[in-house]
């Protein structure tokens, strides 16, 4: 490649990113980072690929759930944002390569914060909707000890019996995790018909 389009690229990237819409930055940033454990400037071609299309999606996702019936009685306490806040920021090596990074992809605080807030409350329905499936039953522990009793009964598994906590604890995770995803099929597919 010639100087002249390297430089060429360099500048299309730099206008991409002054592009991206804030709440999209957010969770590119989140995703660079969960994902690839970098920031999004280090990441490769292909890492940034992978990441943008993950962002895009949740971001998406996001959109759908906030405006849902669900969503309108979530309030997320000032001090649990600031705390959150305060916690993402921990996770970088220094607070000013926290603010550098915003500030190269052209997302302020305020933004940032919003992101993080919608972020939170996701996660408070996601977690809502998944207290409200019914508990584990004794036979259905037994079933599955039964059926995975192999994996149960390997070396250093030995103390493990149908009404082991840990069994309960899978089982109902389970069953939280397909009662989230059947809620948002269903908010996805409602989506999809207002449109």
């Amino acid at each position: 490649m010639t100087q002249r389009s390297l430089a060429k690229m360099d500048m299309q990237q730099q206008k991409t990113k002054k592009q991206i819409d804030p709440m999209l930055s957010f969770h590119l940033m989140k995703f660079a980072y969960q994902d690839y454990q970098k920031n999004i400037g280090s990441l490769t071609k292909h890492e940034h690929s992978k990441a943008y299309k993950h962002a895009n999606e949740e971001m998406l996702l996001h959109q759908i759930i906030l405006s849902s019936k669900e969503a309108c009685y979530i309030v997320i306490p000032e001090p649990l944002l600031r705390q959150t806040l305060q916690d993402v920021i921990a996770e970088y090596p220094n607070e000013k390569q926290f603010y550098a990074i915003l500030q190269e992809y052209s997302i302020s605080i305020a933004d940032y914060t919003i992101a993080l807030h919608n972020d939170l409350r996701v996660e408070t329905i996601l977690a809502r909707v998944a207290c409200n499936v019914q508990s584990v039953t004794q036979i259905e522990m037994f079933a599955y000890f039964n059926k995975n009793k192999a994996d149960f009964c390997s070396e250093g598994k030995a103390n493990f019996r149908e009404s082991s906590p840990a069994i309960f604890a899978i089982l109902l995770k389970k069953r939280q995790i397909n009662a989230c995803r059947l809620w948002l099929q269903e908010l996805v597919k409602q989506a999809n018909q207002d449109l």
